[in-house]
């Protein structure tokens, strides 16, 4: 009697976990992550993170074994894991092809990250307290996906001010303070939350490395003129 897809399928999976019992050769781990991913989620997906987990310890020079990592990591969303496999396997294979698209898709996401998380900020600001709290949620928790990313804690500190909730707004400010991109908007934005916390010196610092990073004549007027009301508020006091 002909076996079905799914019979040989499963024949085939069966075979790999008594090869991975016996051998526990890396190679027989990749093989058996490989197919039990390739299943989709729910329990295959389980089995593969417990072999690729073990595996992970068991060899840490194994490329096929932190490419797998990576891409299993990227699925599930798991942030930590994303990053340790993603140096381990630019340590092991700076070319490998699953670290570029990785790579690729990471900077890709981001980007879209960015634009969801000023919408957020727009959030933050609507007054309904329902929407209030899950945009601080959300900003919260995208800043800490990407700690090394300015945009998230700045979105946070704006999405604050504009909640009410100021308590946090100076931390988070200076932790984005701390790993700020060297452009134009990083400096403009905490250089404006620094003057709405009262705190003008950090502001006019913040503001005048923006009228130097200035891309075009319109930006730094922009800087510029940040600057000039934020002198005359003070001088008006």
């Amino acid at each position: 009697m002909a076996r079905t897809v799914d019979e040989w399928w499963m024949l085939r999976l069966d075979t790999q976990r008594e090869r991975h019992r016996i051998d526990g050769r890396d190679a027989d781990a990749a093989a058996l992550a490989r197919s039990l991913l390739r299943l989709g989620p729910g329990e295959p997906a389980e089995e593969a993170h417990q072999v690729l987990v073990e595996a992970w310890d068991r060899f840490p020079d194994s490329v096929a074994i932190a490419e797998l990592m990576l891409f299993a990591a990227g699925r599930e969303g798991d942030s930590a894991q994303l990053e340790a496999a993603t140096r381990r396997l630019g340590r092991l294979d700076p070319h490998s092809a699953v670290l570029a698209a990785a790579r690729t898709a990471g900077e890709e996401a981001a980007e879209g990250a960015e634009q969801w998380s000023w919408r957020r900020v727009e959030e933050a600001s609507s007054g309904d307290p329902q929407r209030v709290r899950e945009a601080l949620e959300d900003l919260r928790g995208i800043a800490a996906m990407y700690p090394q990313r300015s945009t998230y804690p700045i979105c946070l500190a704006f999405a604050l001010l504009a909640s009410g909730e100021r308590d946090d707004v100076l931390e988070t400010a200076r932790a984005a303070a701390a790993i700020e991109d060297g452009g134009f908007e990083d400096a403009y934005n905490l250089g404006t939350i620094f003057h709405s916390c009262g705190e003008d010196a950090e502001a006019e610092a913040y503001l005048q490395l923006a009228v130097r990073r200035a891309p075009t004549a319109e930006h730094e007027e922009l800087a510029l003129d940040a600057l000039a009301k934020m002198r005359g508020a003070a001088d008006a006091q």
